[in-house]
């Protein structure tokens, strides 16, 4: 079990697996959590501080079935640092390293 901030601030357990990826030559660790229902994809967090980084959508799974869950959400978090910037990315997680 690892939690994961929701929404509201509330700190909640939820399982999850780890992995790894790299963002702007730096290694960062995550956690993927199954869904919560039967609706909704899964959610990466920072492993860490438990902060949500993405959701991703079931749609998304069913296009990339033939991933395993940690390389979606490796692509996933590329098209994020595509959006935002890798420099942004790392700023963010490495702040929320330091509030862990």
């Amino acid at each position: 079990m690892k939690f994961m901030i929701l929404a509201n601030g509330e700190r909640k357990e939820h399982p999850a697996r780890r992995f790894s990826h790299y963002v702007d030559g730096v290694r960062f660790w995550f956690a993927i959590h199954d869904p919560v229902d039967y609706t909704s994809g899964l959610t990466v967090s920072h492993w860490d501080s438990g902060k949500r980084l993405l959701h991703i959508s079931p749609m998304v799974l069913a296009a990339s079935y033939r991933m395993s869950n940690a390389e979606i959400a490796r692509a996933e978090i590329n098209k994020l640092v595509g959006r935002v910037g890798a420099i942004k990315v790392a700023e963010v997680l490495r702040a929320a390293e330091a509030e862990a």
